[in-house]
């Protein structure tokens, strides 16, 4: 069995013992609408998330620093997701499961060309795009891309063209349109697993 073969049925496994153990399902391509009192919702959880994971250090952090840290995380604005989710394999399912198997494909996917290492194939756990942008086709793209790729998607209103400014918010930066969470097992990947799981209780068949 070839070593690629192995490490596919390794990654399917701990996606079906750790889904089952923990009573966990999220659809592979859950997309998720929110208007203004769920956004308020979600960026309260990326906040506290982001606290937990940085510790002391957030308050503290030079602008250029945080940016760096949420960097690690995150893909940040509508053509870094993009590229995101054009390079990954269908694999990640923004379960918990795909949350723990990220760091390991992180450190297996990356192969030098000879000029240099190619861009990795990193697993998503979640999208996040702002829906109330002009014009729309700035991210009218991600809803067939994501289910393509089996990442879930949320998608923001906040009204008045605010969603972009909201997200913005979080990484202090004046607008963020699109963001995309790496998968791994930091504090923002917990916690918005759970967010996910509760939200598509609302959402999802």
């Amino acid at each position: 069995m070839s070593e690629k073969k192995k490490k596919l049925e390794q990654q399917q496994l701990l996606q079906q013992n750790t889904s089952s153990s923990l009573g966990i399902h999220i659809p592979q391509a859950a997309q998720i609408q929110m208007g203004i009192r769920r956004l308020e919702g979600l960026l309260d959880v990326l906040r506290s998330a982001l606290k937990r994971e940085f510790g002391e250090t957030l308050d503290s952090a030079s602008h250029k620093d945080f940016i760096r840290k949420c960097k690690d995380l995150f893909y940040i604005g509508v053509n870094n997701a993009t590229r995101a989710l054009e390079r990954m394999q269908h694999t990640c399912n923004g379960s918990i499961a795909a949350m723990e198997s990220g760091k390991q494909l992180l450190q297996s996917q990356n192969v030098n060309n000879g000029r240099g290492r190619t861009p990795k194939r990193v697993p998503l756990q979640v999208v996040i795009i702002a829906t109330d942008v002009h014009p729309r086709a700035l991210v009218g793209h991600f809803s067939a891309l994501a289910s393509s790729k089996k990442v879930p998607l949320i998608m923001v209103n906040g009204g008045n063209g605010s969603g972009s400014l909201r997200l913005g918010e979080i990484f202090k930066l004046r607008t963020a349109i699109a963001i995309a969470l790496k998968a791994g097992d930091s504090e923002v990947n917990k916690a918005m697993n759970h967010f996910l799981k509760d939200n598509c209780k609302l959402d999802c068949p």
